[in-house]
């Protein structure tokens, strides 16, 4: 299972990070394996009118077996399932790519597109993945700040992209998931 490693933190404070025109919060996990579901929950809350929870978007894929209200933890443990980001994202999933983005396109997701951009980790120990999600770039400093629902609520991390690519907490970026 996979357990909370903090990444070292960008150590050049004071740069200015470029953030998404609308506030986003990364919310805790509310299970072990919901990384998935919490990355869904954030991005339904910058795009939806009627935003969803974990439970409620868990609930849809594991038939209902969810405790709802949100937090709904410690849940039902029939609910406590990893799942792939991209069918849980449905039509705010614009376009996974099998490998990592680029700086410039970062950039252009969140400072044009306005856009956070969704990425799974691949775990070092051939467990499975984590997803996490870049809400706001620093250009000048080439840093990106990472939202991770592992840790507590609020969860950001501000690391340069040359760290991020070379390996992220106890796994390494494979793959950018773009949002609409």
């Amino acid at each position: 299972m996979l357990s909370y490693q903090a990444p070292l933190a960008f150590s050049g404070a004071g740069t200015p990070v470029q953030t998404l025109p609308r506030p986003v919060v990364i919310k805790q996990q509310c299970m072990n394996y919901w990384c998935w579901a919490s990355v869904t929950e954030l991005v339904s809350a910058y795009l939806d009118s009627a935003p969803r929870t974990q439970c409620q978007i868990a609930s849809d894929f594991f038939d209902g077996c969810c405790p709802c209200p949100y937090p709904g933890y410690p849940g039902n443990e029939a609910c406590n399932n990893p799942y792939d980001l991209v069918t849980a994202l449905g039509p705010h999933c614009s376009n996974p790519q099998a490998a990592v983005g680029d700086f410039p396109t970062i950039v252009n997701e969140i400072c044009t597109r306005q856009q956070p951009v969704a990425c799974r980790i691949h775990l070092n120990d051939g467990s499975g993945y984590h997803y996490i999600v870049i809400i706001g770039v620093a250009i000048d400093a080439q840093v990106v700040r990472v939202a991770d629902p592992l840790g507590h609520d609020g969860n950001a991390l501000d690391l340069s992209f040359g760290q991020f690519c070379a390996g992220y907490s106890d796994g390494t970026w494979d793959q950018m998931i773009t949002i609409q």
